[in-house]
């Protein structure tokens, strides 16, 4: 990037992270979700595990949730300092750390907006970090356009203004894909197989199902490679990716590691732990009762559920401007092979 680009990206950057934190962090003590203080416990116990050198204490979820607890950690640094001079152990059940926090004078509500705050400026980093490379690859214009949308989505607004999985673990997988789409598409650079690698990280440290971003992204490698064998030999183009896929997977599992105490001590129960929970929930389904289209179902509520919830989720100008883009897909096919 010539000077005046990158300074023309670092200030989009910098839009995006703006644009996606001041609607995030506002009024953050005003609500609470049925989830939220399972996950103020396990950030309790995880801050308390962490402080203490207890680093098997950090496995608290089978999820498994560690960025969420750090930023639950996070909120109980800078809420209530005292803590880890207050509580002797970890908290016994998911359910205590309201009556604790009330029985030394705190207000659980100011806590949990704590956690809260960490979770949007978490979110706001990693969207602000993937339109980088977005902005490269598209253009600053579109780039800038596309993510303004994001950070003002309504749907992902609210779920990253939660202590809770969903917003950091989708952000996580865009800046993942957004870095591998550069690495792929752009000139293999070191950087962008880095970042995409931490993004992989921090979306498998959040939520197991992120896992699918390795044959995703793996396929998208072999795609790539495909394409550009044109001319050359199989061992030439290996020899010119492998060094880079090894980066993307070195700082991926460097990224998983250092981000999750509980690999220091006892990596082989944890990683079991969330692989065979991971593997339970994919072939058992959900559990609780599900409310689509007007009907609880217990059960599967059928394949209409993802592309409805799509819809109802949502804005117009997303949605048109996903039908335009299918359209222009199209158009450009026919004149291709016309």
């Amino acid at each position: 990037m010539a000077a005046l680009s990158r300074k023309r990206i670092l200030f989009g950057a910098a839009l995006i992270f703006l644009a996606a934190l001041i609607p995030r962090a506002a009024a953050l003590d005003r609500f609470v979700t049925i989830d939220e203080p399972r996950w103020m416990a396990r950030s309790a116990n995880f801050y308390y595990g962490l402080s203490q050198g207890d680093y098997f204490a950090t496995l608290q979820a089978k999820h498994p949730g560690v960025t969420t607890m750090w930023a639950g950690a996070a909120g109980f640094a800078s809420r209530y300092p005292g803590y880890l001079q207050d509580q002797s152990g970890l908290l016994e059940g998911l359910t205590s750390v309201e009556p604790f926090l009330r029985a030394h004078g705190r207000q659980p509500i100011e806590v949990l907006a704590a956690g809260r705050f960490f979770v949007a400026l978490f979110v706001s980093l990693m969207l602000a970090a993937a339109f980088v490379p977005m902005a490269r690859l598209l253009g600053f214009g579109p780039a800038l356009f596309a993510f303004l949308l994001i950070a003002f989505d309504p749907f992902h607004l609210a779920h990253s203004r939660f202590l809770q999985l969903d917003g950091l673990v989708s952000s996580a997988m865009l800046l993942s894909i957004s870095a591998g789409l550069a690495f792929t598409q752009q000139g293999r650079r070191a950087a962008d197989a880095a970042l995409s690698g931490v993004g992989a990280a921090l979306a498998w440290l959040t939520r197991s199902p992120a896992f699918f971003l390795i044959p995703f992204l793996g396929l998208l490698a072999l795609v790539s490679m495909g394409l550009e064998r044109r001319g050359r030999s199989l061992k030439r183009l290996l020899s010119a990716w492998w060094p880079k896929l090894a980066l993307w997977g070195g700082t991926a599992a460097a990224a998983f590691i250092l981000l999750w105490p509980a690999l220091w001590v006892h990596p082989r129960y944890s990683m079991l732990k969330v692989l065979r929970e991971a593997l339970g929930a994919a072939t058992g389904g959900h559990d609780a009762p599900t409310f689509f289209n007007g009907v609880v179902y217990t059960g599967d509520p059928g394949w209409l559920f993802y592309p409805l919830s799509w819809v109802w989720r949502t804005t117009p100008v997303v949605a048109v401007g996903a039908l335009l883009a299918l359209a222009g897909l199209i158009v450009g096919r026919l004149q291709w092979r016309g």
